[in-house]
């Protein structure tokens, strides 16, 4: 576990970040292990991404979540509509 400043990266920004395809994609070339494979502070430290203004952090996650909302709302909706269909 680890701690962020947060003055220079928010927290929420970090978990999108961590979820994206991006970082996703990344994650082999630096995790460790043959059985279990990890990824270590070390390697976490070695990758390189681009970190923007604090600003843009704060916003960036309220954007996300918004979507995310949005996205569960027409899961549900189209769930609703195959139950419909199925009737």
């Amino acid at each position: 576990m680890f701690e962020t400043e947060a003055k220079k990266l928010n927290t929420e920004f970090l978990y999108y970040h961590l979820k994206s395809s991006w970082f996703l994609g990344h994650i082999p070339m630096f995790v460790q292990g043959s059985v279990r494979n990890s990824l270590s502070f070390e390697g976490l430290s070695g990758m390189k991404f681009f970190i923007p203004a604090i600003e843009e952090q704060i916003a960036m996650p309220k954007f996300c979540q918004t979507v995310d909302k949005e996205i569960q709302l027409l899961k549900t909706k189209q769930k609703k509509l195959r139950e419909q269909k199925k009737e």
